[in-house]
């Protein structure tokens, strides 16, 4: 399996790993996972707590706002769980492509470690998520076997 790569396909609520053999051009997958959360509306993920308390002058007066929208927050959260699951799972691969939307594939390369991302072969800002195995592979197995001049490293 060491010479096979690791193809990550993910946004703030879906992540599907898979490994991509080259001789045999095929994607296999590995893990799935699901944020709910990251999908949910504001107002279901909010509580009636108050938030940070931020003074606004020297007069004691100031407003209670979060810091960061709930969406955000579960973001974060997904973040960091994925980042760990790809240690786990890219540490038997030589190579490792990640397909995500640009905001959270930023968010995603703050959380991973440095081992992770000396593998990153590239790093392309698009949502292949909702796409069906056979469309899947017909689209990125091309790119996989000759990702030319387009791959973008973290």
């Amino acid at each position: 399996m060491k010479n096979d790569s690791c193809v990550v396909l993910l946004n703030s609520a879906i992540a599907k790993i898979y490994s991509f053999d080259k001789k045999e051009k095929k994607l296999t997958l590995l893990s799935e996972e699901v944020h709910p959360s990251s999908a949910a509306k504001d107002y279901d993920l909010v509580s009636d707590e108050l938030g940070n308390y931020q003074k606004t002058n020297s007069y004691n007066q100031g407003t209670y706002s979060p810091n960061k929208t709930p969406k955000e927050i579960e973001a974060e959260k997904f973040a960091s769980i994925l980042a760990d699951l790809i240690e786990e799972k890219s540490s038997k691969f030589k190579g490792l492509y990640i397909f995500s939307p640009a905001k959270f594939g930023h968010l995603l390369s703050t959380k991973l470690n440095k081992s992770v991302i000396d593998k990153i072969i590239s790093l392309e800002h698009k949502d292949y998520t909702k796409l069906h195995h056979d469309d899947l592979e017909e689209k990125i197995i091309p790119f996989l076997i000759y990702p030319g001049n387009k791959s973008n490293k973290i």
